[in-house]
């Protein structure tokens, strides 16, 4: 009995020492930032796993997933795991931890890993009935580019809503006649020139002004040329951006005083300027008296929820 009982120890820590490797990791990130894990466990030497009961979980930002499951006399066992909502930034990797039983559940092995998955998570995407209501209240200012309804003698003609179409293109006239979304074609004159400035000043609402802008500069960006410039907190400091990858990191920034200075120099005078801001009276607006402008703060965000 002795000998006997002494072999089954040793079975059970023998089998609670394989290493899993992780031999095919699958990340697909969705529209709406949910990313979707699969991977594939097996044992390093190509042995079948001695392991009872494996249990894995993927962590991200505080999000868990967790998955039990038995691989005993298993080369490779596959995992998919639950969507997780990852906050926006570049995200590199995503902690990946396993613990393993031996036979009998007397030992027990605990090892993390970390899996690449080079993922770019912008703001949220806005519903195409909030883009279309941000965009009509920009109108006024929109109706004065080469595009817009008002030059009717360079329409060529008015036909159906397509998807590659931009939200500001729509004519609302003819829309509310005919019972569905149209669009106007023109004739290409000289582009209009636009600007979207993003004035990052601390809010509880930041995230919600930052998507605002997101959306606004890709409407714009697609009708004619169009200026980014995203002021806030760049590694802690405050700076500002002018390519849509400085989407990504930008954050925050409470010095009001630095805000203003970097708005003051750095925005165009000679475009038409889209402001996003979480309070208009923070814009600095003698310094843009020569500029055709359209503030977008929080309010605006009270009346595209319905507020």
């Amino acid at each position: 009995m002795f000998y006997a009982f002494t072999l089954l120890l040793a079975l059970a820590y023998i089998s609670s020492r394989s290493t899993a490797v992780i031999s095919r990791v699958t990340a697909t990130l969705s529209q709406t930032n949910q990313l979707t894990v699969h991977i594939t466990l097996r044992s390093k030497n190509w042995l079948p796993l001695f392991w009872p009961t494996l249990s894995v979980t993927l962590s991200k930002q505080g999000h868990l997933r967790e998955i039990s499951q038995s691989v005993l006399i298993k080369k490779a066992v596959p995992f998919s795991f639950q969507p997780i909502r990852l906050g926006r930034g570049h995200h590199r990797a995503i902690d990946l931890s396993i613990e393993a039983t031996g036979l009998f559940g007397l030992y027990s092995r605990w090892f993390t890993q970390s899996l690449p998955i080079d993922v770019d998570v912008y703001p949220a995407v806005m519903t195409k009935t909030d883009r279309a209501s941000l965009m009509k209240d920009l109108s006024t200012l929109l109706s004065q580019s080469t595009y817009s309804s008002l030059h009717e003698f360079y329409v060529k003609e008015i036909r159906n809503y397509q998807n590659r179409d931009s939200l500001s293109a729509i004519d609302w006239k003819s829309s509310m006649r005919r019972g569905q979304w149209m669009v106007k074609d023109y004739e290409k004159e000289e582009e209009a020139p636009f600007a979207v400035i993003f004035y990052g000043y601390q809010s509880s609402q930041f995230e919600e002004l930052l998507s605002v802008a997101y959306n606004l500069y890709l409407e714009l960006h697609s009708l004619a040329s169009c200026d980014l410039l995203l002021l806030g907190s760049f590694k802690g400091v405050p700076s500002f951006g002018t390519t849509t990858a400085s989407f990504l990191p930008v954050e925050a920034a409470s010095d009001k005083e630095r805000l203003s200075i970097l708005f003051n120099d750095r925005v165009p005078l000679t475009k038409r300027l889209f402001i996003i801001t979480p309070d208009s009276r923070l814009i600095p607006t003698h310094t843009i008296l020569t500029s055709q402008y359209f503030i977008i703060d929080e309010s605006h965000l009270n009346s595209l929820k319905g507020v």
